[in-house]
């Protein structure tokens, strides 16, 4: 279960990342979803880097960020 303004979600999946090359910010969009994707939510993540991306590293990052 995951929190997202006091609703409970179900799940969530990654739907898209995004580099900004002058910043090197990676942009992750999340959809959360809940009672079998009847209620839905998109939410956006930015993490700084050095346009040295490891994205498995990156979601194991955004799991934490999302479960606290």
């Amino acid at each position: 279960m995951y929190r997202i303004n006091d609703i409970a979600f179900d799940e969530y999946k990654v739907i898209s990342v995004e580099l900004e090359l002058d910043s090197c910010d990676l942009i992750m969009k999340v959809r959360f979803t809940k009672d079998d994707d009847r209620i839905t939510k998109e939410k956006s993540y930015r993490f700084k880097t050095n346009c040295d991306v490891n994205i498995n590293k990156l979601i194991e990052e955004l799991k934490g960020i999302i479960n606290e």
